[in-house]
């Protein structure tokens, strides 16, 4: 877990990212969009990036379903924070719908953003996911 410590300035954020988009392509999931894993936003002069993947699902009539969970923590502080536990089964529920076709596509993302200041705010992840996509 120590991979998923973070810190909104830089380094080790950048790093958990990495391991994400890494980890994603490994497990041989679509990318949600054409610009690749990492889906990138600004807000009040931060970058942020969501990290996003779909496995396709059967019926494209049917609406998908979103999976998520957050990769970012409170403060500038190592740690994996709140939501490590959340990554991780994200990531091997991802692994598990890899490898079949369900009728539903499925989106996961890891959300940047998440934790305060940017909770329930227009920088939030989830809340730039929902009103971008």
């Amino acid at each position: 877990m120590g991979r998923f410590a973070i810190s909104r300035s830089g380094i080790l954020l950048a790093e958990a990212r990495r391991y994400l988009v890494t980890r994603l392509q490994e497990i041989g999931v679509h990318p949600y969009n054409s610009i690749g894993h990492e889906i990138p936003y600004k807000r009040y002069g931060t970058e942020f990036a969501n990290v996003v993947a779909i496995v396709p699902g059967s019926d494209k009539d049917l609406d998908p379903v979103v999976l998520g969970s957050h990769y970012d923590t409170c403060g500038d502080q190592p740690g994996a924070d709140d939501n490590a536990a959340a990554v991780a089964i994200t990531l091997d529920i991802v692994e598990r719908f890899s490898k079949t076709k369900p009728e539903r596509s499925i989106i996961f993302a890891f959300f940047d953003g998440e934790e305060p200041p940017y909770f329930l705010g227009p920088a939030m992840g989830s809340v730039r996911f929902f009103e971008d996509q």
